[in-house]
């Protein structure tokens, strides 16, 4: 069966703090796999709730890879997190710096909209010098 794109974009609402509690009282690592009629989406917690893209059953795939159950845990938590490992960086550092990128995007997402909706020149002109100063910490990131 096929599904169109609005169903993969229409919002799914689920209450976050509920993982972020079932995490905290049982103390193991848990990978959540949230379903909502034929699109799942993974979800563990580590430090925090890491979060991938609502997806299609049939494409979701965690491949178990390491030497030791705490590297098993960490590329379960990198592919669910899309992010990778920089040279240097150790993995607490590296979700920290994944947490900032997305928020990161979020705000360059939410002051273009303001932005967009801006009738007053100097305060567009103002949003724009966030939005790209907000883009350069990306780049540099």
């Amino acid at each position: 069966m096929l599904f169109s794109w609005h169903q993969y974009n229409e919002k799914i609402d689920f209450n976050e703090t509920s993982l972020v509690l079932l995490s905290k009282l049982i103390p193991q690592h848990i990978q959540f796999i949230l379903q909502y009629t034929e699109p799942a989406k993974p979800n563990v917690f580590q430090p925090k709730l890491i979060q991938s893209d609502w997806q299609p059953k049939k494409d979701l795939s965690i491949e178990l890879k390491g030497l030791n159950l705490d590297n098993v845990w960490q590329n379960i938590i990198q592919q669910v997190g899309k992010f990778h490992i920089d040279q240097g960086n150790s993995f607490e550092q590296q979700i920290i710096i994944a947490d900032k990128r997305q928020k990161l995007i979020l705000n360059i997402a939410r002051l273009e909209k303001q932005a967009r909706k801006e009738l007053q020149p100097k305060k567009a002109f103002e949003l724009v010098q966030k939005i790209n100063q907000f883009k350069q910490e990306l780049k540099d990131s």
